[in-house]
């Protein structure tokens, strides 16, 4: 097992790194702050790269999830920590993309940050969004392979539809 240390890439020899990366199986990242991640998955090259590697699982926990999707769902949240000035609050809602849905996380978590974590409000953020959204607790998993997801579940989540579509699409 071995750890990538995103904010220390930028000051490594691409060659260096690039070819461990590319002979890994599996990628965990760690949830935190969306803004945070996606600055630095893109500042350190490694989001360029991502795309091509066929062979890696990519396994994101709460905002390491997140991060992968269309929208960037706890920018509001995010920007309470992100240094004034810095440039990671340029694009807050900004994320890969390397999926084509969105998605809240910590559904009926009792920590109180994720108070908002609920349906409805998560229903009614829905509505404005292109793409489908997923609210998924801690007891449930998005598996994505190429266009098709599988929810993994032993708890509680939802999908809605993207916004203009019938819900039952």
């Amino acid at each position: 097992m071995g750890l990538l240390e995103l904010t220390a890439l930028t000051t490594i020899q691409r060659e260096s790194w690039v070819p461990i990366l590319e002979q890994t199986d599996a990628l965990l990242v760690w949830g935190g702050n969306v803004m945070y991640l996606n600055y630095w998955l893109r500042a350190s090259g490694v989001a360029e790269i991502l795309p091509t590697l066929e062979n890696l699982t990519y396994v994101g926990v709460s905002a390491g999830s997140i991060v992968t999707t269309t929208h960037n769902c706890d920018f509001e949240s995010n920007l309470a920590w992100v240094p004034e000035g810095s440039d990671m609050a340029l694009a807050p809602e900004q994320t890969l993309g390397l999926v084509d849905f969105t998605m809240w996380v910590h559904l009926d978590n009792p920590n109180p940050i994720f108070a908002d974590h609920t349906v409805a409000n998560v229903q009614q953020w829905a509505q404005d969004v292109p793409v489908a959204t997923y609210i998924i607790d801690d007891q449930t998993a998005l598996k994505v392979r190429g266009d098709h997801v599988d929810v993994i579940s032993e708890g509680n989540w939802r999908r809605f539809a993207p916004y203009g579509v019938s819900p039952l699409a």
